[in-house]
């Protein structure tokens, strides 16, 4: 399969997705549902499809993996943060935590490599 066509088939299915999510959302309420679930985990499970379809199972293993060393480091950036921008103000204390998102990504990298 082209890697044109899987992208394209990425984003109409991450797409139709996140319309689906958020239906459901303003249909059964509250909307906050809809805002929870119709992003980055529905893009998620469209791309893990389309994925699966394309290359099979063994690269659907490395993207679940990746996907959750990104979200453990996005938690440690998030948990950073707060306090590091208290104390050193928002330039410096988002460019520190950036570093602290760097480094647990790249160690996530190596544990699934």
């Amino acid at each position: 399969m082209s890697p044109w066509l899987v992208v394209v088939l990425k984003a109409v299915a991450g797409g139709l997705l996140v319309c689906a999510f958020a239906l459901v959302g303003e249909v059964t309420g509250p909307r906050r549902f809809s805002g929870l679930f119709c992003a980055a985990p529905s893009v998620a499970i469209a791309s893990l499809a389309v994925t699966q379809l394309a290359k099979g199972a063994s690269d659907v293993k490395l993207a679940g993996l990746g996907m959750i060393a990104g979200g453990v480091a996005f938690v440690a950036y998030t948990v950073a943060t707060a306090p590091a921008v208290r104390r050193f103000g928002a330039l410096v204390g988002t460019s520190a935590s950036v570093f602290v998102w760097v480094t647990v990504a790249a160690a996530g990298l190596a544990v699934i490599r």
